[in-house]
């Protein structure tokens, strides 16, 4: 069996992990090439489910030389290996015209856009296991999906309104907050942390 590390920055761990756990449900792996163009013309799975983005590790055209053969490749992030990949696929895409029909736009200065040309121009698809989480600034703060519903079982919440923000909750967060709380059981606040809020 060949077996090969690769190096995976933050976001790459975010994404993989975030398949690992169900946030990413029903995907249990990295888009392979039909999964990919799927979602990409028609926001859809190959099987007709919604998904509204590609979600793909990019690689080097180096690793995917090395990858063609692997049956395993365990990712490693911050030096330790988080967990393994098995590859089912390479693929490259045209990014310009993968930015227009996900974003409506090609143009750089629009943030998806410009995070799609930064990332590498290969891709590789594969199911992937969580060997080992990371300790990020967040972590103390962080459900998985599955933690989440068991704390909305265990607070008796059967309808939840849910709430996510990039800033602080401001007054007319508040107030909007207030009102769903005379409408359901209970609050359920996700803020997108890390990257690029404190």
């Amino acid at each position: 069996m060949t077996s090969l590390t690769l190096q995976i920055n933050q976001r790459q761990y975010l994404e993989f992990r975030n398949i690992a756990i169900g946030s990413f449900a029903p995907l249990t792996g990295f888009m392979d090439d039909e999964e990919f163009q799927s979602v990409v013309e028609s926001m859809r799975l190959p099987d007709g489910q919604v998904f509204p983005l590609p979600v793909a590790l990019d690689i080097t055209m180096e690793q995917a030389k090395e990858m063609g053969h692997a049956e395993k490749v365990g990712l490693v992030f911050q030096n330790r290996k988080v967990g393994e990949l098995e590859p089912t696929g390479i693929f490259t895409c045209d990014k310009s015209s993968v930015a227009e029909q996900v974003f409506g736009t090609n143009d750089e200065s629009h943030p998806g856009v410009s995070h799609l040309m930064r990332m590498g121009d290969h891709f590789v698809g594969g199911p992937v296991r969580l060997l080992e989480d990371a300790v990020l600034d967040f972590s103390d703060y962080d459900l998985t999906p599955e933690q989440t519903r068991s704390k909305f079982k265990k607070n008796g919440w059967t309808t939840i309104v849910g709430f996510q923000t990039r800033n602080v909750p401001h007054r007319a967060h508040e107030y909007l907050l207030r009102l769903a709380l005379e409408q359901a059981d209970g609050l359920f606040v996700q803020p997108l942390v890390g990257i690029r809020k404190r």
